[in-house]
């Protein structure tokens, strides 16, 4: 009797969640179609209004900002629809998103004998847009956050090991110059070292919790143990992010 109750239990609690993710995607949907529309209205007013800046509207709108806001939660629903690719546009603006969320800032590299790009952080090499439209090619156009995704993502504890020793390296030798540059490669690596920046802030790194309150996006955190309990309750939207 037991098992057969928790059984039900069990089969009701799956039923809930699968209904509120249900109308999660329908949330996102909805906030993507409101986008797309607040941007054909920036681009209307743009075209007619002359003294607005010549690199075009700006994209980041109110409909922009509340999809940003979901953070790690809207990942899944991005890479459905990035992996989906329907049109170039769409693709490009899923990314826009995908990236915004990310936090991450990659370093590239030229390659000139190989006309391609390289993420040198993460080994990576790729054809660029201008290369492929050069050929007529533009629809095979992967853009970076997608290639890191695949390719990239599996190896933040190495990058995050290298990074990280050079920043505390920067501190010992007391180069101010260097310790922002360092503090800047290091969470130009995004929201995904959230996990092993707690950690060296449990062992007593005070000097990364301006950088783990950025990436969180939550500015109010003020110690260690607040950025705990924050974790500890948000952690699991992390795990599509965090997974192999």
């Amino acid at each position: 009797m037991f098992y057969k109750k928790l059984t039900i239990v069990i089969t009701i609690l799956m039923f809930c969640q699968l209904c509120l993710a249900q109308n999660d995607e329908k949330e996102y949907e909805h906030l993507f179609q409101l986008w797309q529309e607040d941007r054909a209205l920036a681009f209307q007013e743009w075209n007619f209004t002359p003294t607005l800046s010549s690199l075009g509207p700006d994209e980041r709108t109110k409909s922009y900002n509340a999809l940003v806001a979901k953070s790690a939660k809207l990942i899944p629903f991005l890479l459905k629809h990035i992996k989906d690719k329907r049109t170039q546009e769409e693709y490009r603006l899923y990314i826009s998103l995908l990236s915004s969320i990310l936090k991450i800032k990659f370093e590239y590299k030229y390659l000139k004998d190989e006309k391609r790009l390289l993420l040198t952080d993460y080994d990576i090499k790729y054809p660029s847009l201008i290369s492929l439209r050069m050929q007529g090619n533009e629809e095979e156009f992967v853009y970076e956050q997608e290639l890191w995704w695949d390719h990239g993502r599996l190896r933040t504890p190495e990058v995050f090991a290298k990074k990280y020793q050079a920043y505390s390296d920067a501190i010992k030798e007391g180069d101010e110059k260097a310790i922002s540059c360092k503090f800047e490669q290091l969470q130009n690596m995004g929201i995904i070292i959230l996990p092993n920046l707690l950690e060296k802030m449990e062992g007593g790194d005070n000097t990364l919790l301006p950088m783990f309150a950025y990436l969180s996006g939550q500015n109010q955190l003020n110690n260690v143990s607040e950025c705990r309990k924050w974790w500890d309750a948000n952690k699991e939207d992390y795990n599509e992010l965090l997974s192999n």
